[in-house]
Formats: structure tokens, C-alpha cells, sequence
């Protein structure tokens, strides 16, 4: 079976230069300094340093009525020591997506019906996926952070990211299949673990809801442009 990718469009490379907001970069590119929108409000310190090579795509015209970007390009990735890494957090659910369709990741096969978006408990779970028998809510996070071997989620205090968590435990204490999915986007993790000292509440709340029955699953891809591709999957450490 052919491994599960996207497109991610035309892009170039060009130096990073600084960050001036959560959403913003701004990078040379031909020479001239050029502002970018960067999808991913983490921290990236340890990727995101003065001289870097970023990889940015120019984005897609201005349709008919939308408000204008102030931006020409999206800050989609980096490249680090070989590798070019996803940056974009958007990336991991339609990625997943596409695997979920495919049937190629084992552990979430046999649904025939797959929902994106689902609505649940005041709000929104990435995939919700329905057999005659069983309904199996999954949420989807996206990792960039390695040390040394081993990724970590999150680089940054998450409220977000723990409801999510807390979604799932009370799924599961409906009778649901309840799943979280971290995607490394990249190559050089072996195994996944929570950053406790980032976040220890996001980290109590994971174990807390593997302790209920929660599944945790964690998968590696990687970035190459204008590809992004699922791996293989990864040992959770957690």
C-alpha cells in the first residue's frame, strides 16, 4: 500500500530573520526581507533562530469578497540539521484524514464512516468514526519539539489542548472509543513522551485518561517538499 501524503503547494526557501508575533515571521527571500503567516502558535525556540533556512509557500490568491492577507506567504517549515520539518499544525489533520480514508494506520481501521469536525460537549473533536457497532472519537496533535531521541507535546502551556484530553475521558466513560494521536513531524524521534516540564497539567491529564481507557498512539512523517508523508509509527513513552 502506497504510504498516505499531501501536497503542501510551490515553495521556496529563504532565511529566517525573526519572529515578531505567536503568527508572524519575517524571513529573506531574493534578498528582501519578507513577512510570512507561521499556522503553528508554538514556541519553536530551538528551531526558529536567526539565520535558519524556512521554507514558505506562497499562498493561495484572495478569492472574490475575503478579507485581504496582509501576508504573501505561509512560514511551512524548516530545514534542520538535513531534514526539512513541518511547521504547519494544520497539516496533521489532513494527513490523518487521508490515512483514515486509506485504511492505513492498523489501529484505526474498519470505519466506515469518518466525520471531521465533530461536535462534542461544547466543542470540536478532529475525527469521529462510526462502525455498525462502535462510535471512536480521535483527536489529532501535532509534535515538533525532539530532544535528543525523544519527541514532546507541548512546547507550550496548552488549556486547549488538556479540555481535548478531557473530552476523551468523558467519552469514554459514555461508552465511546475515545483515541489521541500525536503526529511527529519529523524523522528524527524514536519514541513520544509528555513534556511535564512545559505543561504538567496537559501531562496528568493524559495519564490520567490512558488510565480510563484512553488509547494513545503516536505516528512520525516527514516533509518533503512539496510532499508531506505519513511513517511509521512511534513508541509512546508516557
Amino acid at each position: 500500500m502506497n504510504r498516505p501524503e499531501i501536497l503542501v503547494g510551490e515553495t521556496v526557501e529563504g532565511e529566517y530573520l525573526e519572529r515578531p508575533n505567536r503568527f508572524l515571521v519575517v524571513a529573506r527571500v531574493w534578498g528582501e526581507r519578507t513577512q510570512a503567516h507561521l499556522p503553528n502558535p508554538g514556541r519553536m525556540k530551538e528551531l526558529l533562530f536567526p539565520g535558519v533556512r524556512v521554507i514558505l509557500r506562497r499562498a493561495n490568491p484572495i478569492s472574490s469578497g475575503a478579507k485581504p492577507r496582509k501576508t504573501s506567504y505561509d512560514a511551512v517549515g524548516v530545514i534542520r540539521d538535513g531534514q526539512a520539518i513541518s511547521l504547519d499544525t494544520r497539516v496533521p489533520n489532513r494527513l490523518i484524514g487521508v490515512a483514515l480514508s486509506m485504511g492505513a494506520i492498523p489501529e484505526l481501521d474498519g470505519y466506515p464512516a469518518i466525520r471531521p469536525e465533530f461536535p462534542y460537549s461544547g466543542s470540536r473533536i478532529d475525527f469521529c468514526m462510526e462502525s455498525r457497532d462502535e462510535i471512536c472519537l480521535l483527536e489529532v496533535k501535532s509534535c515538533t519539539l525532539v530532544q535528543g531521541s525523544v519527541a514532546l507535546f507541548p512546547d507550550a502551556f496548552t488549556e486547549r489542548g488538556r479540555r481535548h484530553v478531557n473530552h476523551l475521558i468523558q467519552a469514554r466513560g459514555e461508552g465511546m472509543r475515545s483515541c489521541l494521536l500525536f503526529m511527529v513531524q519529523r524523522t528524527d524521534a524514536e519514541k513520544l513522551s509528555v513534556n511535564d516540564e512545559t505543561d504538567p497539567k496537559f501531562a496528568e491529564a493524559v495519564r490520567e485518561a490512558m488510565g480510563r481507557g484512553v488509547e494513545v498512539y503516536a505516528y512520525r512523517s516527514s516533509f518533503e517538499p512539496p510532499r508531506i508523508v505519513l511513517r511509521e509509527r512511534m513508541e509512546v513513552d508516557i
